[in-house]
């Protein structure tokens, strides 16, 4: 059930993370975004409230005046990922359910240090865009199915009986 729901995920975070259908002011959210901590919330919110997470994130990214996030280091993403969860406790007309109580529950696996809020500490399994185009995922993440050993006999199923009538058990 839990490898169900983490590809599930994955291909949520496949339909914002890396697209420029949710690009913010220009920037796709991948460029934003690149801690495992802010990646969490920001996925939470995609599945609780999808057409709002971007309006949150664009807002967030207004109020703090941050510009030019390829010069970023980890204060100013930390910025942007507090300004953005303050901002999606109360964005629109049904803003996101728990939305601070969910926020806690993250945080507290950068505190047992489960995940990391470090900008770049999110490296997805298999890069979004690459797969896209047709392209490889890097060898380092994607590991290969380990070999299965060659049987030793070829086995053969035995034969099927045939459907009919059954002839009387002799006496």
């Amino acid at each position: 059930m839990q490898a169900a729901e983490v590809r599930h995920a994955l291909a949520r975070l496949d339909t914002f993370y890396d697209t420029a259908r949710y690009a913010v002011t220009g920037h796709r959210v991948c460029e934003l975004v690149t801690s495992e901590y802010g990646v969490g919330p920001l996925l939470d919110h995609h599945v609780n409230r999808p057409a709002h997470m971007g309006k949150c994130l664009a807002l967030a990214l207004e109020r703090t005046g941050l510009e030019r996030p390829e010069s970023w280091a980890t204060a100013e993403e930390r910025r942007l990922i507090e300004a953005y969860l303050q901002i999606r406790t109360t964005y629109g007309s049904t803003p996101m359910t728990d939305a601070d109580k969910r926020a806690r529950v993250t945080r507290k696996y950068v505190d047992k240090g489960t995940i990391s809020d470090e900008r770049g500490s999110f490296r997805p399994a298999r890069p979004a865009r690459a797969l896209r185009r047709g392209g490889r995922a890097p060898a380092t993440r994607m590991r290969a199915p380990a070999p299965t050993p060659a049987r030793a006999t070829t086995r053969k199923s035995p034969p099927r009986a045939k459907r009919g009538r059954r002839k009387p058990p002799e006496a």
